[in-house]
């Protein structure tokens, strides 16, 4: 493997666990006490990681 192709494999099992460790809280009883606005912001966030662990796997998929 390529020196670029082990980063962009490392950055999307990164992202990866970043995703599920907000997905975590996401569906905790804790994100209930979290302010609304707030809920909307790290919802959106987590649906643009997916968006962008997709894209790194898409890219990942490419290599072979």
């Amino acid at each position: 493997m390529k020196e670029y192709q082990q980063i962009i494999t490392d950055e999307k099992k990164d992202l990866d666990s970043k995703i599920g460790r907000l997905t975590v809280l996401i569906e905790s009883e804790k994100f209930d006490s979290i302010n609304p606005a707030e809920q909307v912001r790290m919802k959106q966030q987590r649906t643009i990681m997916k968006q962008y662990s997709d894209v790194l796997g898409a890219r990942i998929q490419n290599f072979t």
